[in-house]
This record gives C-alpha cells, structure tokens and sequence, in this order.
C-alpha cells in the first residue's frame, strides 16, 4: 500500500506543480507530444501502470487569477487530471484552492490546525514546521528506489544543503 500511496504522492505533486503554472496551448501541445513519444512503449515498460481500484489524492492548490483556462478545462477537470484518471485510475481532489496571494496563510492555517491536504507545495518556513511537528512522512526510502536519474542529479548539484532540505 505504501507504494501505491508513494506514486499517487509523486503523480499528484507533478499535476500540481504543472496545473499551478496555468493552462495554455503549448502546455497542451507539449502533453501531447509527450503521450506521442510513449504511445508504442509496452506498458510492462512504463514507471507507471494503471491502479486496479481507484486512488484519490487530496490536494490544496493555488489559482493565478489571471491564469486563462480553455473552454471545457477548471482547476479540477483538465487535460492532466483527466490523464491522471485514464491512464493511471487517480482521482484528484482539491481540499481547497486559494489564490497565489492568499496561498501562504492559507497553508499556514491548515499547519496551525493539523488539517494539511495530503500534497501541497510549502516554503521552506513551512516545511520546517511540518517536520518539527512531525506531519509529514520522510521520503528517504522511496526517493531512492523511485527517484529519476534526472531528479537525483539535481540534487547532487544543490550539495548537502539541498539534500538535507528534501531528504531530511
């Protein structure tokens, strides 16, 4: 179970971090370039397989204001969540969604009531505080055994400052 749970937490930071920076036409076309390039691989070859019962990870998000979202797409319905459901049988649900500006004391709040979503992005203030009380669980095994090669390079580039920051 802690696998499954390990790689819902590693499709959903990705949606995140991807849905956070807007949805726009190259975005589309470079998703469809990429499912382009895997379409042909077997799915034995693939990271990722779909899940037999349906996985839902809870998120809180942040919304530009400005972000200009295509006709049929929300925050919750999009090109990535739809993927997400398809391919991998994930279910993304957001907790909450706040706008860039409130996004911080939103998070703040959620610390301060131990009513964190289950995958967010914090500051580094944040994630202090998450570890000091204990309300996070610590990656280290999983990063090591999932971890890309692209991933763990950059971390090597940041030296131990940047290692001891994630995998503390």
């Amino acid at each position: 179970m802690k696998k499954k749970q390990w790689i819902a937490f590693a499709c959903a930071m990705a949606l995140g971090v991807t849905s956070l920076a807007g949805c726009g036409k190259s975005e589309e076309n470079t998703q469809k370039k990429a499912v382009g390039e895997a379409e042909g691989t077997a799915k034995e070859d693939l990271p990722l397989s779909k899940y037999p019962e349906t996985v839902t990870v809870h998120l809180g998000g942040s919304m530009n204001s400005n972000a200009k979202i295509p006709d049929g797409m929300s925050h919750d319905d999009n090109s990535y969540t739809r993927l997400l459901k398809e391919d991998l049988n994930i279910e993304v649900a957001y907790d909450w969604v706040a706008s860039s500006t409130d996004y911080d004391e939103k998070m703040n709040l959620c610390i301060g009531s131990n009513t964190i979503p289950e995958l967010m992005n914090v500051n580094a203030t944040q994630y202090r505080a998450l570890l000091k009380y204990d309300m996070i669980q610590p990656l280290d095994q999983y990063f090591d055994d999932y971890a890309s090669d692209a991933l763990k390079a950059y971390l090597e580039s940041g030296g131990e400052e940047l290692k001891k920051m994630y995998l503390t």
